[in-house]
């Protein structure tokens, strides 16, 4: 293997000023992520929705990903077994000298044969985690670059503990693949490619973004999926959102709804940067040096304006 070392121009990042849309992006229950862009108000204008959602599912390599797993598992199954009877004949043999049985040295060369096996698996588990990290930060940033977006905002989940979800093989394993491989490298390549393109990558920290419904932000239940049979009972992983509020009543699919919350976290950034600036100058404005006015003299900064 050669290492070469390259040093590759990165792009200017525009001022923040500047930014007016959001590029937001959830894990999915049902598809790798779920990408929304929205766009901040201008005057009293509501903020509104730039693009459809964009669904990237995983599911062929989700499946492979899971027979793979599986495969590691029976290694290592078949592995404890062998070396369950390598130790009972060594004990046999040191505490009772019983000879050693004349397939002893085939037990170890089986040990030996499945962890051979298991790193290999593992080597191609990683590569093909590596490669759906690079198509799913590709994407982002296409989606991001197409709808004149230079923010990209998703949420920070290192910490979110494993829980199997989902029916058979496939569910048993997704959520594991998603908590920890592909997640920590699909940040990494984000940040560096983002980096290079003058994009803004920002974590968010999850709170209740897959519960709470992107219309009027109240509490939502989420149901196994939008047919009526199947909403009568609220399960925490459903992948169908619907909103508590009757006077709201919006549904969609839950990793839609996560990804818009998600932006709206992105624009209450910007928001807030935004005023924050504007503040600071009406401070500097009345009084020079002095940060800490009133209301009042904020006010009077404006009206003179």
């Amino acid at each position: 293997m050669l290492d070469v070392i390259l040093e590759v121009p990165a792009v200017s990042v525009s001022p923040l000023e500047q930014e007016r849309r959001v590029l937001g992006w959830d894990w999915g229950v049902r598809s790798l992520i779920t990408v929304s862009v929205l766009e901040m108000s201008e005057g009293d204008e509501p903020s509104r929705q730039v693009s459809r959602p964009v669904f990237l599912d995983s599911g062929g390599l989700d499946g492979r990903q899971a027979r793979l797993r599986r495969e590691i598992d029976r290694l290592k199954a078949c592995k404890e077994r062998y070396a369950l009877l390598v130790k009972h004949a060594r004990q046999a043999n040191q505490e009772q000298h019983i000879p050693l049985p004349g397939h002893f040295a085939g037990w170890q060369a089986k040990i030996a044969g499945c962890r051979r096996r298991i790193q290999t698996c593992w080597k191609h588990y990683e590569r093909r985690n590596r490669e759906l990290a690079h198509l799913a930060s590709n994407v982002l940033i296409l989606l991001a670059l197409l709808s004149d977006c230079r923010l990209i905002c998703g949420e920070n989940l290192a910490t979110l503990k494993s829980q199997g979800r989902g029916r058979g093989v496939r569910g048993r394993f997704r959520n594991w693949r998603n908590n920890t491989t592909v997640r920590g490298e699909l940040w990494r390549v984000l940040r560096y490619k983002c980096h290079l393109l003058g994009i803004r990558a920002r974590q968010v920290e999850p709170g209740g973004t897959t519960h709470t419904c992107p219309r009027c932000h109240q509490p939502a239940k989420t149901y196994a999926s939008s047919a009526p049979a199947d909403r009568t009972k609220a399960i925490d992983w459903g992948a169908w959102l619907c909103c508590s509020n009757p006077a709201c009543g919006w549904n969609g699919a839950r990793d839609y709804a996560a990804s818009l919350n998600i932006a709206w976290l992105g624009l209450a950034f910007l928001t807030t940067y935004h005023h924050t600036k504007i503040l600071l100058a009406n401070c500097h404005e009345l009084g020079g040096s002095r940060i800490f006015c009133s209301s009042n003299q904020l006010g009077e900064a404006r009206d003179r304006r």
